[in-house]
């Protein structure tokens, strides 16, 4: 009777009939299949894949499984290689139980197959001959994620190395390594990684504590922060991006010829060097940055710079021809060359150095201020003339009289005054000129040419 019961026991537990006493078997531990492929032997009885009889190939242990109504698979030592597609397993190497060999055992050789909705604990994972991770649910104390594709994949905590050529549709990597490959695509929740590198990010966001950064391309990412160093050659459409440390090894945040639309929202605590390296005649850049001070450097001719946010702004001469706008609070420090510059609802403006001649022949321009869209306010406007002897030099103001532009003002320098740096009160009784065309000019009434200096700030809107 007893030994009926027995076997009755043993036939619904899946193991067979072959020797019932294995009930009572300290070995038994029926939730998992235990891999060994150093100390483990080949077969299907009812003793393999216990802990001490451990199976040693993929194919044994998937039958065994099957027949015990488990999953669950416990690798003692050596490498499980996989020889076939496999949907839900959960395994765990013998780092669960002796911390110190998670690193040189517990491997899963992928095989070129396919691991679909798998969980994995403490143990490493290699594609040798290619292999795909779909739609796994936890990655959790493996030192090494290796595979060709990544897909579909969520929460890796406390991971080592994560490597994929494609890594798409993957969420919630925490305190993690390095994670490295050549495509992360609609990825996000990254957090307290030390280096991810990849070259093309495509449609990433919410990447944070992150101690380096790197790629090619950078499109449509957002919600970028707290990153340690960071290198891009194009960024296309990112915004949300703030607190970096440095852009490459040099500081520098480098463009190549095919940027667009770049940096909304960019937030630094420290300085930023922007460097276009190449030609960008045609191009047109948008920056919105809040940091101490923005540098532009670049060998190329940049032909549309829109400058959004609370820096100073600093610009190598070689960046040359081409329209900046400069929004916000900024504070113009160093010159575009050959660049028309406009602001735009600025209060800490440049002054705009004269330097120029009053002749007898023509009027010449102080400035003109007529680009069609723009309101222009001119303040602390004033000038000095050389002395102009027994000759006058008549300065006239212009502004937009029922469309046409008309002298509205006008104020002579003779010997008598020409010492004196004039203001806009001085010369036409107002503190600042507002309107949307805006003239100021010199012309001498003989003799000349005559010096003429000073200095004025504007703004547009």
């Amino acid at each position: 009777m007893e030994q009926t019961v027995k076997l009755e026991i043993a036939s619904l537990l899946g193991y067979g009939s072959a020797d019932y006493t294995s009930i009572t078997d300290p070995n038994l531990e029926a939730d998992y299949v235990y891999f060994d492929s150093v100390n483990g032997a080949a077969g299907t009885d009812w003793m393999r894949g216990r802990r001490g009889y451990p199976v040693n190939n993929w194919a044994d242990l998937v039958t065994i499984a099957t027949a015990r109504h488990t999953k669950n698979v416990m690798i003692l030592n050596g490498v499980l290689t996989i020889t076939a597609d496999a949907d839900q397993y959960y395994f765990t190497g013998n780092g669960f139980l002796d911390p110190t060999a998670i690193f040189a055992d517990n491997v899963i050789e992928l095989g070129g197959f396919t691991l679909s909705r798998c969980t994995f604990d403490s143990v490493n994972i290699h594609n040798a001959a290619g292999g795909v991770l779909d739609m796994c649910g936890s990655f959790e104390n493996c030192p090494l994620v290796y595979a060709t594709t990544i897909q579909g994949c969520s929460t890796f905590k406390e991971c080592g190395t994560i490597n994929a050529t494609t890594m798409i549709d993957c969420h919630n990597v925490n305190i993690c390594g390095s994670i490295q490959g050549t495509t992360i695509q609609d990825c996000d929740n990254f957090m307290l990684c030390s280096q991810i590198i990849f070259t093309n990010w495509i449609d990433c966001s919410l990447f944070s504590y992150i101690g380096y950064m790197s790629g090619t391309t950078m499109t449509r990412c957002h919600d970028i922060t707290h990153i340690g160093t960071s290198t891009f050659t194009t960024l296309t459409n990112c915004y949300d991006i703030s607190d970096i440390c440095l852009f490459n090894v040099s500081g520098r945040l480098e463009f190549d010829d095919t940027v667009t639309g770049i940096f909304c929202g960019l937030y630094s605590y420290n300085n930023l060097i922007f460097d276009f390296n190449s030609d960008m005649s045609g191009m047109s850049v948008k920056i919105d940055v809040q940091c101490p001070r923005v540098y532009l450097y670049g060998t190329g001719a940049l032909t549309h710079a829109l400058l959004y946010g609370t820096s100073a702004v600093y610009a190598d001469v070689s960046c040359t021809t081409g329209w900046i706008e400069i929004y916000g609070d900024q504070q113009f420090v160093d010159g575009f060359g050959g660049a028309v510059v406009s602001y735009h609802n600025t209060r800490n403006r440049p002054e705009v150095a004269v330097n120029t001649t009053a002749t007898n022949g023509a009027e010449t321009n102080i400035f003109n201020l007529a680009t069609a869209g723009f309101h222009y306010m001119v303040e602390k406007l004033r000038l000095k003339c050389a002395d102009p002897g027994a000759n006058t030099v008549t300065v006239r103001l212009y502004e937009l009289i029922n469309a046409v532009s008309t002298e509205v003002d006008q104020f002579l320098i003779d010997a008598t005054n020409f010492a004196l740096y004039h203001s806009l009160m001085d010369m036409f009784g107002v503190d600042h000129l507002s309107g949307d065309n805006l003239k100021v000019t010199v012309r001498a009434s003989a003799g000349g040419p005559y010096t003429v200096t000073g200095s004025y700030v504007y703004r547009s809107a």
